[in-house]
C-alpha cells in the first residue's frame, strides 16, 4: 500500500508476521517514492541495525523506544503541550 499511499514516514518493526520488515524495508526502498522509513526494533544488533540502514532506513529505534530519540530520528521537535508522551528515564 506504500506505492498507492506515498506516504512521509513508514515506522518498521523487523518482527511482523507474514513478510518480515528487512524484506518490507527492501521493497519499500524499491518503490519510486521519497518516503523515509524509521526500523523500530527490539533486536539490539548492532550489525542488524547497520543492514537497515545500508538498505535505505532513514533510522533505527531500539525498544523500548525512548521518544526524544525517535523525535530525533523523525527531525521534528517534540513539544510537551502536543500530548506527545514524554520520553521514559535512563
Amino acid at each position: 500500500r506504500a506505492e498507492e499511499l506515498q506516504p512521509d514516514v513508514v515506522m518498521l518493526d523487523l518482527v511482523m508476521p507474514g513478510l518480515g520488515g528487512l524484506e518490507t524495508l527492501r521493497r519499500i526502498k524499491a518503490l519510486p517514492l521519497e518516503t523515509a522509513i524509521i526500523i523500530i526494533s527490539a533486536n539490539e544488533e548492532v550489525l542488524l541495525g547497520q543492514l537497515t540502514l545500508a538498505i535505505g532506513a532513514a533510522g533505527y529505534v531500539p525498544k523500548p523506544v525512548d521518544f526524544n530519540y525517535l523525535d530525533a530520528a523523525l527531525g521534528s521537535p517534540c513539544s510537551a503541550d502536543t500530548g506527545s508522551p514524554a520520553a521514559p528515564d535512563a
